[in-house]
C-alpha cells in the first residue's frame, strides 16, 4: 500500500465508508453512524467505493457481503 500524505489522512479520519446495494440498508446505517459522532460515506457497489478512494483505503468500511457486481470479501481482499 502505497504511503499517503498528512491532509489525506486526515481527510478520512472520522469517516465510516458503508458499501451496500439497499438504499433503505445505506440511510439507516447512514443515520446511525452519524449518531455515533462520525461522518457516513455511502456507496451503492464496490465501483463507487473505489471512484471515491482512489489509492488510499480508509480506516472504516462496511461492506455488504452480497452484492451484485462485487462481493464484500472480493472488496477486501
Amino acid at each position: 500500500m502505497p504511503a499517503i500524505g498528512t491532509a489525506e489522512v486526515h481527510d478520512m479520519a472520522g469517516k465510516v465508508y458503508i458499501v451496500d446495494d439497499d438504499a433503505a440498508v445505506r440511510t439507516a446505517v447512514s443515520l446511525l453512524i452519524r449518531s455515533c459522532g462520525w461522518e457516513p460515506v455511502a456507496c451503492s457497489s464496490a465501483a463507487e467505493l473505489f471512484a471515491l478512494i482512489g489509492d488510499h483505503w480508509p480506516t472504516c468500511i462496511l461492506l455488504d457481503l452480497e452484492m451484485p457486481d462485487m462481493d464484500g470479501v472480493s472488496v477486501q481482499q
